[in-house]
């Protein structure tokens, strides 16, 4: 079911033990995410279903291994300015202009990696019946990853956009970023999720 430039990152994984690994130097894939009139169109292919399997999500249904660069220090690395490192590829020091609040934040402390579209929400929406190769290629797909300020993240948690908005500012890229994992992944929408990004297409 993956699709798009994410194949070029996906070429670079292998399995061991059954488990995704990721080499070091695996590259974060460009041109992410399509414009809006693209992402209009693929909203318009997205199957409307509501979730299912609640009671049976895990957080390590998504299991992954990596080896080399972690991939919190590679979307720490891209999204963050005046980056400086210490052993490895470890990021020690950078400035984030974080997407969902607007605020700029030094303290690594208060980072973390966001699942734009969360493990929870994906297994919800069609997760749940992936091997465990595809869920592991999706736990550390960079298109769907992004440094954002950690009370921003603890609040927006597994929740959908209809549930959850950005700032104003973020609606547009938001949206588009969104749709496209779930376009690329064959993961369907519910009726108000759709609404909600049809909603935030409009600020673009």
């Amino acid at each position: 079911m993956v699709k798009g430039g994410v194949l070029l990152f996906l070429a670079a994984l292998c399995a061991v033990g059954g488990v995704l690994v990721l080499p070091r130097n695996a590259p974060v894939t460009s041109g992410f995410p399509p414009p809006a009139s693209e992402a209009r169109r693929l909203l318009g292919t997205l199957t409307v279903a509501p979730n299912r399997d609640w009671a049976t999500y895990r957080r390590d249904a998504f299991p992954v291994e990596e080896a080399g660069c972690p991939i919190r220090q590679r979307v720490l690395s891209r999204d963050m300015s005046s980056v400086r490192r210490g052993p490895g590829c470890s990021v020690t020091e950078g400035v984030l202009a974080d997407p969902y609040t607007g605020a700029t934040l030094t303290r690594l402390a208060d980072i973390e990696i966001d699942h734009l579209v969360a493990l929870g929400d994906a297994w919800r929406s069609g997760a749940s019946r992936w091997d465990l190769g595809e869920r592991a290629r999706f736990a550390v797909d960079p298109d769907n990853l992004l440094a954002v300020a950690r009370r921003a993240n603890q609040d927006k948690g597994s929740k959908t956009p209809d549930q959850w908005w950005p700032r104003p500012a973020e609606w547009c890229d938001y949206a588009r970023r969104w749709i496209a994992v779930k376009a690329r992944y064959g993961l369907h929408v519910t009726r108000a999720e759709r609404d909600a990004l049809a909603r935030m297409l409009g600020s673009c």
